[in-house]
């Protein structure tokens, strides 16, 4: 093999990265305009992390905010109930902000998630607790 060949090779995947890391920033980049144009709009603000309001946060802030966001599926007499843990009143908002359709595509449909009262929800939960953890992780492998 030459060493035009062997630069060339090199210089094709180098270029690749390039269009990956580009196409990468791309989407952030729209991401973050986005949700704060949408913030802007709504006239609304979100808290950044030393906790004052704030229309213009990062998407990187976004994104460490709504950790934590879980689907949930637990057997019940006979009945698969799910449930989305990890919500609270920021990470709701956020996702609203991202709009309606943002749900189906992350998996994470919390817009129109079955709200669980909370006795039911504790029940559930203790439920989910005693079950084998063993059995929870063949589970969510199959899933």
């Amino acid at each position: 093999m030459s060493m035009y060949c062997v630069y060339f090779q090199y210089l094709v995947i180098t270029l690749t990265g390039l269009m990956v890391m580009t196409l990468a920033l791309v989407v952030y980049s729209g991401a973050q305009r986005r949700l704060r144009q949408e913030l802007a709009r709504q006239n609304a603000t979100i808290p950044n992390q030393i906790n004052h309001p704030t229309n213009r946060p990062t998407l990187r802030w976004v994104f460490q905010v709504l950790e934590g966001i879980e689907r949930v599926r637990v057997q019940v007499a006979g009945q698969i109930q799910e449930l989305i843990t990890g919500l609270h009143a920021v990470k709701i908002k956020i996702l609203r902000l991202f709009g309606e359709g943002s749900g189906p595509a992350t998996g994470i449909n919390c817009l129109r998630a079955k709200m669980v009262p909370l006795q039911q929800r504790q029940e559930l939960y203790q439920k989910m607790l005693n079950y084998p953890a063993q059995c929870r992780l063949n589970e969510k492998k199959s899933l």
